[in-house]
């Protein structure tokens, strides 16, 4: 048995902790989140496909539910929308265990089924490594299918440079994964991550507490502006860990930000004080908090008036890929507005601006009062 493989077991065999639940309940909210959207019909596609590809058996020695159960949970939250729906709906696990794949099978089945018998989902399973089942799970997206790819791996190396390339070049995808962020501070510019361009003066310059939030801003570098990409740090113990979500649609974004604010109400990125050494500080992270928003809305206000934005859309837009939600960017623009600093319009006529995902379809423009300025 490989090191990996007792690695896995003993994680199991030893309980989900409190980051790896935070972790969990990250994904589980998120595709709370997800499900609905092509379930809907409005994404025009005949499936939907969630892949969790370091599935585990289910559970840890405990009971605690992981990721596939989880999942199930969901899916029957979602019933009455998964009946109505036209859009099919599959899961697809995988884990290089086969013990762990067996006795997921055993507690699941072919089909999750509703409690009167209705079929929800199909069920498919695999042991095989993830570098193995991965280019068969890329062939296998052609654009006819919405799909959630959960990669939990362990360790850091799983998602390279090249594979994160090809997530990106995935039609309606979105994509979660975990990575050892330590890791790479602790072995970048040595053999171990050759494959990286990841300098070992660079990390070393980040604070420790955010280089989690530097592998995502690398991630991002690696494929450019078209893809949204947004970090969730966690720490346990000494060590940085964390999941990158990355999507092409700025819904997604939108959603895994909602959630990622409501597991962390302070800064929306941590489940712990990555801006200072005061967590636990009650009074210490709230002056954290407010200094993250206030910055972002200060320069939001000052990017406002010197013009950079033409529309409520591309503000709305600035505010996802600077890592915030609505009620953050709102009253900067509110009170511009009040002040008669700025004004929306559509064709000619004032209008409110939406700071959300109708803003995209239907921009209001942005325009400046006379004298507002003076």
């Amino acid at each position: 048995m490989s090191d990996t493989s007792n690695r896995d077991k003993l994680f199991f065999e030893q309980g989900f902790d409190a980051v790896t639940l935070t972790k969990l309940d990250i994904y589980a909210r998120y595709l709370q989140e997800w499900l609905p959207v092509p379930l809907s019909g409005r994404m025009r596609v005949k499936e939907a496909v969630i892949f969790d590809l370091f599935c585990g058996p289910g559970s840890d020695a405990g009971g605690l539910e992981g990721s596939p159960l989880r999942a199930r949970r969901v899916v029957e939250k979602n019933e009455d929308l998964v009946r109505g729906s036209n859009v099919s709906l599959r899961l697809v696990f995988n884990d290089y265990d086969k013990e762990h794949v067996a006795a997921l099978r055993a507690c699941l089945g072919q089909r999750l089924v509703s409690k009167d018998g209705n079929v929800l989902a199909s069920v498919e399973y695999h042991a095989e490594r993830f570098e193995d089942l991965f280019p068969q799970i890329v062939a296998s997206i052609d654009g006819t299918s919405a799909n959630l790819l959960f990669i939990d791996q362990f360790g850091a190396t799983r998602v390279d440079e090249g594979q994160f390339r090809t997530l990106h070049a995935l039609k309606m995808t979105d994509v979660l994964f975990f990575v050892s962020s330590d890791w790479f501070r602790r072995f970048a510019g040595q053999p171990e991550a050759a494959g990286w361009g990841i300098r070992k003066e660079e990390i070393m310059q980040v604070h420790y507490n955010q280089v989690h939030r530097f592998m995502a801003d690398h991630f991002r570098k690696l494929v450019g502006g078209d893809y949204y990409v947004a970090p969730f740090s966690l720490k346990k113990g000494s060590n940085i860990y964390g999941l990158v979500f990355a999507s092409h649609n700025h819904l997604g974004l939108k959603k895994f930000l909602d959630v990622a604010w409501k597991e962390d109400p302070h800064t929306g990125e941590a489940n712990f004080d990555m801006f200072g050494e005061g967590a636990g500080n009650r009074d210490q992270v709230l002056m954290f908090e407010v200094g993250k928003i206030s910055e972002f809305q200060a320069d939001l206000k000052k990017r406002i008036l010197d013009s950079e934005f033409a529309s409520d859309r591309e503000i709305y837009l600035h505010m996802l890929q600077s890592g915030f939600i609505n009620k953050h960017a709102r009253p900067v623009v509110r009170k511009l507005i009040a002040n008669q600093s700025i004004d929306f319009e559509l064709d000619g006529v004032r209008v409110q601006p939406r700071l959300s995902p109708p803003s995209c379809k239907d921009p209001r423009q942005l325009v400046f009062p006379d004298n507002s300025r003076v």
